[in-house]
């Protein structure tokens, strides 16, 4: 294989390979949505599943069909939606940061000072592996753990590699959209 070619290569099917994983995030939040909770739900009818009049953003059982609970793990459809969207901000982050994008890249953070422009800098590639939910949702704060992968300078908080590091976005009043508010290394 001639190793010219590897890098330009590359390109493409990273491409493809983000493409894949956000159409299979949509199919898998369009299909949470239909059945009410994760694929363990899938068999079970729809509408055994409506958000209860005591928290409206909780998904169980209506009182008309008994059944199984909805394990604690289950979040509102519009919860999961909103770490979608979080998790589409961070993904777009660190796409701005590896195309050395910065000024575009703090614009997704609420202050300047989440993340300083020299350490920014100081991050040569940042390529987003993966996102979790930390926590329970809140309604303007969505907490994830993100895996991205980073080549960086001496200058760098951190390490090359895999780093595993805390995003905590809120929600914009006026807009609705999401911002990165904090990034540390613990919740």
């Amino acid at each position: 294989m001639n190793h010219r070619l590897a890098p330009a290569a590359a390109g493409p099917l990273r491409a493809t390979r983000i493409a894949l994983g956000l159409a299979l995030a949509a199919c898998a939040l369009a299909a949470g949505s239909a059945a009410g909770g994760c694929g363990t739900r899938a068999a079970e009818s729809p509408a055994a599943f409506t958000a209860s009049p005591a928290a409206p953003s909780a998904v169980g059982p209506t009182s008309q069909s008994p059944g199984p609970s909805a394990p604690a793990s289950t979040a509102a459809p519009s919860a999961r939606a909103d770490v979608l969207a979080a998790t589409a901000v961070v993904r777009r982050f660190c796409s701005l940061v590896d195309q050395r994008r910065y000024a575009a890249a703090r614009r997704l953070l609420t202050a300047p000072s989440v993340w300083p422009l020299r350490e920014l800098r100081a991050v040569r590639r940042m390529s987003f592996e993966s996102a979790q939910a930390w926590g329970g949702p809140a309604d303007n704060e969505v907490t994830l753990l993100v895996a991205f992968t980073a080549v960086v300078t001496w200058r760098s908080p951190l390490t090359g590699g895999i780093n595993d590091v805390f995003f905590t976005l809120t929600r914009r009043v006026t807009t609705g959209e999401w911002l990165i508010a904090a990034v540390s290394t613990s919740p």
